[in-house]
């Protein structure tokens, strides 16, 4: 394989004393392994690590990755994940994810992105629905990241869950510049699709046009 390119995540979907789930997306098949530290004396936690992979396209390969160990709660701890592809291993740091550079996914030069598991069952969480670019308004995770490095160093306000909610995730509305850049980079990783299996309208028209035209996906909903 040429690459090992992270194509998004990765992404802390669930953690709590005895397990922490971590997904992405990736643009190869790679083997994925994981570590968990204590993020002030970096000492690594012992773990066992099982990843279940599925391909989701020509050049997208989604994986979840399953850590399993005894983790504390009220501590802040970090993790790492490790991508072998053939002989070549690649860390989140060597994909340039830290390190503070303008890719950077860490808070005040943390050498690893962080995890916290809140003692009590009502932590403080963050909440967005709706994410639309062309909707009036500020972004909320604009908001929330910043709001984020405004607590990071303080424990007891540490957001422990966020909540993304909503009832689509508005494919039939999206903000006419990006339609035509979805549309090519969807190609190219996932492939050529023939719409018309999934709604028989798209074999005649005017919706077997629509599809591929701005604003087209409202217009046949």
């Amino acid at each position: 394989m040429e690459s090992a390119g992270i194509l998004a995540g990765p992404m802390l979907r669930r953690g709590d004393t005895e397990s922490v789930a971590i997904c992405g997306a990736m643009d190869c098949p790679v083997e994925v392994d994981a570590a968990i530290y204590f993020l002030d004396t970096l000492i690594q936690l012992d773990t066992a690590t099982k990843t279940t992979s599925i391909r989701a396209g020509h050049r997208l390969f989604i994986h979840l990755v399953q850590v399993r160990g005894q983790f504390p709660t009220e501590t802040l701890l970090g993790y790492d994940l490790f991508f072998r592809v053939g002989k070549i291993i690649n860390t989140l740091g060597s994909l340039r994810l830290f390190n503070k550079n303008e890719y950077s996914i860490t808070y005040d030069g943390r050498p690893y992105p962080s995890l916290f598991i809140p003692a009590t069952a009502a932590p403080t969480f963050l909440y967005a629905s709706c994410r639309k670019f062309h909707r009036k308004g500020d972004d909320a995770l604009i908001a929330e990241d910043g709001l984020l490095k405004r607590k990071k160093r303080n424990l007891a306000n540490q957001p422990a869950t966020m909540l993304l909610t909503g009832d689509q995730f508005y494919a039939d509305d999206m903000a006419d510049p990006l339609f035509p850049v979805i549309r090519t980079i969807a190609e190219h990783y996932i492939g050529k699709e023939d719409l018309r299996q999934f709604d028989l309208r798209l074999r005649e028209k005017p919706f077997r046009t629509a599809a591929w035209q701005v604003n087209g996906g409202l217009f046949i909903s």
